[in-house]
């Protein structure tokens, strides 16, 4: 389990190691570029006749790369160096390890007369250094660094990034038009948001964390987690048992233009150990010989079952439906509400503190009638207003963010077949079966946990394209065997 910071909060650790451990800016520069210089090391595998081009930027992140193009002369390597931007204005660190650099070797000082020169530098290396602008990034790239950037992209070199992909905001994953796509990427310290969200998975590469002893005094309250750091052990079966000790589940869903989101999640919930399930629709068609199927009544006694799956493929503006979903939020039993459910929410009426919601993007910003946009550039903004409500959330995407008052945890499932219909309304029901003998969190963890290990299979088998979420369903039983 590793921490994500903010901007802001590694600009504190960093000022914090800096006055606890008597350290100097140039000191936590020189561990982060030696740091670095192993881990090129280990990862790129560079042959000291091989042709590399450190690219620094005039910033921290940049003073880094001099730091590595140093070392590297010190081992024998025969590297080259481009600076982009104006010495004369950069930070005294950078200053201490560009002359230390110009006394040894030429710099390359990128301008639009001398693009030629730049370009003969990063084409003739096998390997590019990216140390051109890290979390100091707070605006599309121009000038020099837009055309470094796209050249770079534009050839088939070996590229690593320091700390993050520039051009990626470092506070939110987004790119900013333009982001180096790095084949690897040393992360200092810590992640950062901008290193997980959004964007970030299709720019980094290989990403490792690279320990430089930053110093830490408070918790960190996000966190990424990872297939080892939570069991998923399911329920154990005993043999003086019966149906009933392993959950039951009610679900409401489905219409007649989307019948089959309900089926997916029951069958889900029950292929992840759920003891039995019962379907509440009107005019309910049978789908499956395993599931119950009942009228919707107003009359149903909401507090009898274990768990609630209330909205996938739900048609809004049904007044039945509507008081059903009021009893449920007057009472505390374990409920998921997704998908079409979610246009019953009340983000200023929730009494239910056992609420777990289970938004996309799309269905998140419209809780808050804003646009994805919103929510893509902060999203943890939106889910501290949420979870301030007393519910837990699973926000989904290409990371997943699970979350209550106390806890934001981070997934990556790293595996873009997931983004295939009904993927989510598979995730609902393996929540609900795990609600029986867990938190709203726990529960919610597990199962994005059993999601992504079940989709891997699914994966394996029929490919990313053409992978179906019945195909997750048919493959859950191997997560738990």
């Amino acid at each position: 389990m590793e921490s994500v910071l903010s901007v802001n909060e590694i600009k504190e650790i960093e000022a914090l190691t800096i006055k606890e451990a008597s350290f100097s800016e140039i000191d936590l520069m020189k561990n982060a570029g030696i740091k670095l210089l192993e881990d090129i090391l280990l990862r790129v595998k560079p042959e000291k006749d091989e042709r590399i081009t450190v690219v620094s930027g005039t910033g921290n992140n940049g003073g880094d790369g001099l730091v590595v193009f140093l070392e590297l002369l010190n081992l024998g390597y025969k590297p080259k160096l481009v600076v982009i931007g104006t010495v004369e204005s950069a930070s005294g660190s950078f200053k201490y390890y560009f002359n230390q650099v110009s006394k040894k070797t030429k710099v390359i000082i990128a301008s639009k007369h001398n693009e030629g020169e730049v370009n003969k530098a990063i084409l003739s290396s096998k390997f590019v250094i990216d140390g051109i602008i890290g979390v100091g990034l707070n605006r599309k790239l121009g000038g020099q660094y837009l055309k470094v950037v796209e050249y770079i992209n534009s050839l088939n070199k070996v590229v690593y990034s320091i700390d993050i992909p520039s051009g990626i905001n470092p506070n939110n994953g987004l790119i900013y038009d333009q982001a180096i796509k790095a084949n690897l990427t040393g992360i200092i310290g810590f992640y950062k948001y901008g290193n997980i969200l959004n964007d970030a998975l299709d720019y980094h590469g290989e990403s490792k964390i690279l320990d430089i002893g930053l110093v830490t005094k408070h918790d960190i309250s996000v966190k990424l987690i990872d297939y080892h750091d939570f069991s998923i052990e399911p329920k154990k079966r005993i043999h003086n048992s019966y149906k009933y000790n392993y959950g039951l589940g009610y679900f409401f869903g489905g219409s007649k233009s989307t019948p089959g989101a309900i089926n997916l999640s029951v069958m889900a919930a029950l292929r992840s150990g759920q003891g039995i399930a019962y379907v509440f629709q009107e005019n309910p068609v049978a789908k499956h010989l395993e599931v119950i199927y009942k009228e919707i009544d107003e009359d149903i006694d909401i507090d009898r079952p274990d768990s609630i799956v209330f909205g996938p493929g739900m048609a809004p503006d049904n007044k039945k439906l509507a008081n059903i979903f009021s009893k449920i939020n007057a009472s505390n039993v374990k409920t998921v509400v997704d998908a079409g459910g979610l246009k019953y929410l009340d983000l200023d009426n929730i009494n239910n503190k056992n609420f777990i919601l289970t938004p996309h993007e799309k269905e998140f910003s419209d809780l808050f009638n804003i646009g994805v946009q919103d929510v893509e550039e902060d999203p943890f903004k939106y889910v501290k207003t949420i979870v301030e409500k007393g519910v837990t959330l699973i926000l989904k995407g290409q990371t997943n963010v699970i979350a209550n008052k106390k806890h934001i945890y981070l997934f990556q499932a790293r595996n873009p077949g997931l983004a295939t219909a009904g993927s989510g309304d598979v995730l609902t029901g393996i929540v609900s079966s795990y609600l029986k003998d867990n938190s709203p969190l726990s529960a919610s963890i597990k199962a994005v946990l059993v999601h992504s290990i079940a989709a891997n299979y699914a994966r394996d088998e029929f490919g990313e394209v053409s992978m179906l979420a019945s195909d997750i369903i048919n493959n859950i039983y191997k997560v738990l065997k």
